[in-house]
This record gives C-alpha cells, sequence and structure tokens, in this order.
C-alpha cells in the first residue's frame, strides 16, 4: 500500500483505526500520530552507520514513547538504489546519497520478520 495514493483524510483514517502497523523507516510513519495508545508498530528500517543517522534511528521511536505505542524496530539489509529520483539529488547531499542506507531499498528476511511479529 503506498500512503501517496490516500489523500491525508483517509492517512487519519487509515492510522487512528489500525491495531498493527508495519512499515519501512520514512516520512509515512508521521501518521503514528493518528494511532491510538497501545499499537503495535514494527517499523522496517536500515542498519545506520554514521553518527549523522542517529535522527532517523530515534524520531519515530520518541512519537511512540509519547503517544504509547508499542514500536519494535526490525533491521532489513541495505540495497544501493540504481536510479536516485532528480527531485532527491537536488535536496539530498550526493555524499550522504551515496553513504546512507536511509537512502538505499531495504531487503526483509521473511523467516526473521515472522519470528518478531508472532510474540
Amino acid at each position: 500500500m503506498d500512503l501517496n495514493d490516500f489523500d491525508i483524510f483517509q492517512q487519519i483514517d487509515l492510522f487512528s483505526n489500525s491495531s498493527v502497523i508495519i512499515s519501512a523507516t520514512g516520512s509515512a510513519l508521521a501518521n503514528l500520530v493518528f494511532c491510538n495508545p497501545g499499537t503495535k508498530v514494527f517499523e522496517i528500517s536500515p542498519k545506520y552507520k554514521y553518527e549523522y543517522e542517529n535522527n532517523f534511528k530515534t524520531r519515530y521511536s520518541y512519537i511512540a514513547d509519547i503517544l504509547n505505542l508499542e514500536l519494535k524496530r526490525i533491521n532489513a539489509d541495505a540495497v544501493d538504489i540504481k536510479n536516485i529520483d532528480k527531485k532527491s539529488k537536488l535536496i539530498i547531499n550526493a555524499k550522504i546519497i551515496k553513504e546512507s542506507n536511509y537512502y538505499k531499498d531495504l531487503i526483509l528476511k521473511i523467516d526473521e520478520f515472522i519470528k518478531i511479529i508472532s510474540f
């Protein structure tokens, strides 16, 4: 499901009526502010290597803590993206696009994912 296909009211409805959210890390998780306390959130994210990435590691866990959501981060393997869109190239430093795992595609091992969500 791509949240770009939903208007803001549909996104609010989706997050406020969900008991479980599974999402790759990214701006879509800002919608956590619409979740009810106790909502289980699984954030799929890469392993970060650089200090400047610390904000990526913590921003959604802060929201989850404040709103009493149950957030678990699932580490996935990062894979280089061959075609970076023009907009990203304009606003993000080329060095960061190249080195940061945040700006890469993610591969999640299904067996590990099933173990994590089966609690």
